[in-house]
């Protein structure tokens, strides 16, 4: 049976607002990214205290500034302070980046990008001098590039940094000076030093994790090993080995072997 549809003048319809007509179910409404423009924003460099909303609320850091603020038990290497420009790092992170000669500013030319993941082939412009005819010669130098995020393409004029990733990545990628062809806009972000620097960050104390985790089950592994359990036994003598290649590569040398487990 068919129904009488609601007809109304072209006038009439031309006039009536186009965004009241527009209709979203509360499921969308519920997944749809809230904007925080009524959220206040506070430096990273305040105290908990000091930040807070109308409500008292204290307003959480984010991820990268709470990192950033914590202090690692071990001097960070210093390839991977140099390049860091925050005012939140603790004062003896802020002593060490200060104590640490600036790089000079390297830029090269991105010769072949998408062959590799996370990796590119720059070209770095040099001299040679010839004793012979007692003249400068071009002569370019080629590196591979660290790209975390595949920001890059071919022609691309992008600042390195140096920093030690692999056996034959000894650069990262700074900053893209000059782009080519995809707008800078369009592609993944190119991660700064303060981000590098908290990832890093995030790796030692997820790995301080682990060691504390293991260090809390060695007494009672050694009680289950003392009674006899074979798997208890093969548990605690993987944990006895990596806690000495810790301490191995910290700068001390075991006195044992191995250790002694009593069966």
């Amino acid at each position: 049976m068919s129904r009488t549809i609601l007809s109304l003048p072209l006038r009439t319809a031309s006039q009536l607002n186009q965004q009241s007509l527009l209709w979203t179910c509360r499921r969308c409404l519920a997944t749809q990214s809230r904007s925080d423009s009524n959220q206040p924003e506070f430096s990273p460099s305040l105290p908990s205290d000091q930040r807070r909303d109308a409500h008292g609320k204290v307003v959480p850091l984010q991820r990268r500034d709470w990192l950033l603020k914590k202090q690692l038990p071990h001097d960070i290497p210093r390839t991977r302070l140099v390049h860091s420009t925050t005012d939140i790092l603790p004062d003896k992170e802020k002593a060490q980046r200060d104590a640490i000669p600036k790089h000079k500013r390297t830029v090269g030319v991105v010769t072949s990008a998408g062959l590799m993941d996370r990796t590119v082939t720059v070209r770095l412009p040099g001299q040679a001098w010839n004793k012979h005819i007692k003249k400068w010669f071009r002569k370019d130098t080629k590196h591979l590039v660290h790209d975390p995020n595949n920001s890059l393409v071919v022609g691309d004029v992008i600042e390195l940094h140096a920093e030690r990733y692999t056996k034959h990545v000894a650069f990262v990628v700074g900053s893209i000076v000059s782009p080519f062809g995809k707008p800078v806009e369009d592609r993944p972000p190119v991660p700064t030093g303060d981000d590098r620097l908290a990832a890093y960050k995030e790796k030692r104390f997820a790995k301080y994790k682990r060691r504390a985790e293991r260090a809390e089950k060695i007494p009672r592994l050694r009680l289950a090993a003392e009674a006899g359990d074979k798997e208890a036994r093969k548990q605690l003598e993987e944990i006895l080995e990596l806690q000495r290649g810790d301490r191995t590569k910290q700068g001390y040398v075991p006195t044992a072997s191995k250790d002694k487990i009593a069966a």
